[in-house]
């Protein structure tokens, strides 16, 4: 007999595609011995030598209400603000003041699992808006996002991750933005999403230029509505730029004091992957991140190129989308 529809139970696939992934990282943490007393972590590279540091001294500092402008603490001193718009800044770094000495350390290697789950959510929250679904796929692809190849293969980045995380809320504002001249999740979105990382959010702001012309193209109407989808975009993207300047501003300053700031835009054509910057290096580039996307070649461990067979049931679907009628 089937049940009256109020007394049928109801999955919440939203708090799923949170909890999934969640579980999963603390499960595979568990079996590799890392824990959250502060006895084993997983502190790799950087983030043992300059992001936990950096965390410890940030919540420190937020705690004792020492300068967050200037710091005597690094070298002969240095401008603390710039360091925070790299490394600090994300709002999950605030709650460390609410957690035990002896605990900063879980704290800090929970943050890498909950971004990661928090990407998940987001992304299944973008899927259900603008897709319309609410069962088991939102669980499914929302996990292909929080965990795929760029994602584990950058963990232990963890400044990058509240980008990241944030990039569908941008995707979906973006939509809102574009059918419904609704602009506060688009505006706040992006704003968080330059905020907590520059240098992420750059990619970001790429990201929805390429996304913005997709969308064009897809649901083209007149060139009238175009212009008006166009000052939206452009108006509202400022608007979230520009309230990042009290971090951005003093971060460019910065940048200009360290070494790479003699470093230029390549005035022509290059490829960093390529043995040589012409057509036939654009084929080699192209045939290097195609080998990639199955198993045949010696994973990246540190630097390379990414490791996107870990994502390779995307590119199957993407196969069986393209053939469906």
């Amino acid at each position: 007999m089937k049940l009256p529809q109020s007394k049928q139970f109801k999955w919440n696939y939203i708090a799923l595609s949170f909890l999934l992934p969640f579980a999963g990282l603390l499960i595979l943490r568990l079996i590799c011995s890392i824990t959250f007393d502060g006895k084993y972590a997983m502190l790799y590279s950087d983030c043992y030598h300059q992001y936990f540091p950096f965390f410890k001294a940030f919540r420190k500092a937020l705690l004792s209400g020492e300068s967050l402008l200037y710091s005597w603490n690094v070298g002969m001193g240095m401008d603390y603000l710039g360091l925070i718009a790299y490394y600090l800044a994300s709002p999950l770094n605030l709650l460390s003041v609410l957690v035990p000495e002896g605990w900063v350390l879980g704290y800090f290697s929970l943050l890498m699992p909950v971004k990661l789950s928090l990407a998940s959510l987001f992304f299944a929250l973008f899927l259900k808006k603008v897709f319309r679904k609410d069962d088991f796929s939102l669980c499914l692809f929302g996990s292909f996002y929080g965990l795929c190849a760029w994602a584990l293969g950058y963990q232990w980045n963890i400044m990058w991750l509240d980008t990241f995380a944030l990039l569908p809320l941008v995707m979906l504002g973006m939509v809102s933005l574009l059918k419904e001249r609704k602009f506060i999740l688009y505006t706040i979105s992006l704003f968080l999403s330059i905020w907590s990382n520059y240098y992420i959010g750059f990619f970001v702001c790429i990201f929805v230029l390429l996304s913005f012309i997709c969308y064009q193209i897809c649901h083209w109407r007149d060139f009238r509505r175009f212009c008006k989808d166009l000052l939206y975009m452009a108006l509202f993207s400022a608007l979230a730029i520009g309230m990042t300047a009290t971090l951005s501003i003093p971060a460019f300053a910065a940048l200009q004091t360290t070494q790479s700031s003699v470093n230029t835009f390549p005035t022509k054509f290059r490829l960093n992957i390529a043995d040589e910057h012409t057509w036939k290096g654009l084929l080699d580039a192209m045939r290097q991140v195609a080998g990639n996307t199955n198993g045949g070649l010696i994973p990246t461990f540190k630097e390379g190129l990414p490791n996107l067979y870990c994502g390779i049931a995307t590119n199957l679907f993407a196969i069986l989308f393209l053939t469906c009628r």
